[in-house]
């Protein structure tokens, strides 16, 4: 029940990544990107599969750390 939450609320979140505003973009990607790593958490502790939970966090980590590289480099470049 809980994995089709999960897949509800990445499918919306698709929908909202065709904004115009870049900022926009970056957020609903990000947001795209914890979402999934929910997902995967989930699906790990449902399967019961323990090296999934280490694909979640590690796949959570990397997102966390490309939004926010992305993140310092739109601002070095002065992008609205």
């Amino acid at each position: 029940m809980y994995l089709y939450f999960a897949l509800l609320a990445i499918i919306l979140t698709l929908i909202f990544v065709k904004e115009d505003n870049t900022w926009s973009k970056l957020l609903s990607i990000s947001s795209l990107s914890v979402k999934i790593a929910i997902f995967i958490l989930l699906f790990s502790v449902y399967k019961k599969l323990d090296y999934l939970v280490d694909v979640g966090v590690f796949y959570l980590m990397l997102g966390t750390t490309g939004t926010i590289i992305i993140t310092l480099f739109l601002m070095g470049s002065g992008e609205e």
